[in-house]
């Protein structure tokens, strides 16, 4: 005979929710294109000068006129985002702007609307006196 000991195999009992452990819900996310917050928007020395400011949508100027200004030109698009929500251009409650860089429960982002990867959608340059895809990539980029 053999002297091997047989063991029960025993599997941890699964952990239930309780008050005391439960764990906050987390906001669901509002649907639409992801934005990575790392990306990094970097406008060109001559960005203003060359009337590529002055082609874009009211509401991306607004935003780029805080990459310029605030930011000396550079910041992630998380950066962006921090500014734009505790700027007086945002008001979720139906103020100047309800939409947000990016998108968060409740809240869409109107970036997506307007840039697509590192460049500019058809919503930009379909508008009157629109630069070309290729001209907003010498003054705006994306990365």
């Amino acid at each position: 005979m053999s002297n091997i000991k047989t063991e029960k195999a025993t599997s941890p009992k699964p952990k239930v929710a309780t008050p005391s452990n439960a764990r906050k819900q987390i906001p669901v996310e509002s649907t639409g294109s992801s934005l990575n917050p790392n990306l990094r928007i970097v406008l060109s020395d001559n960005y203003y000068d060359s009337g590529c400011h002055a082609s874009l949508p009211k509401q991306v100027r607004v935003a780029m006129r805080m990459v310029w200004n605030d930011f000396n030109g550079s910041c992630t698009i998380g950066e962006l985002d921090k500014a734009w929500d505790s700027s007086e251009y945002v008001d979720t409650n139906g103020g100047k702007y309800t939409q947000g860089i990016i998108s968060k429960a409740g809240q869409k982002s109107f970036f997506v609307h307007y840039f697509s990867g590192g460049s500019v959608t058809n919503n930009v340059t379909d508008r009157k006196d629109a630069f070309t895809k290729e001209q907003y990539s010498e003054h705006i980029v994306i990365k």
